[in-house]
């Protein structure tokens, strides 16, 4: 099978996640505001945004892989917390 493809946040990766965005149709704007930089990705019917392009392409991909219904159900945060946070009791678990 050989050695995977390791990808990991660094500087290399601004450039390729704004191409990625614009290819799938988004409009992508920086702004410094505060002295943060506040990116945004737009498409008529959908505005995404983020404090860089990585974020952004976050953004688009749960939005095109859960469509408008992006948001976690119950049942899927009660299911997260158990995998990744196994020693909070059910009962320490953040209103949801």
């Amino acid at each position: 099978m050989g050695t995977p493809e390791v990808l990991a946040r660094a500087g290399n990766i601004v450039v390729p996640c704004v191409l990625a965005l614009r290819a799938q149709g988004f409009a992508v704007s920086m702004k410094v505001i505060n002295e943060r930089e506040e990116w945004k990705a737009e498409k008529p019917d959908l505005v995404l945004r983020a404090e860089d392009p990585l974020g952004l392409l976050g953004l688009a991909s749960l939005r095109k892989r859960r469509g408008r219904r992006w948001r976690a159900t119950d049942d899927e945060i009660d299911a997260f917390f158990r995998e990744f946070y196994p020693d909070i009791a059910p009962g320490d678990i953040p209103a949801h």
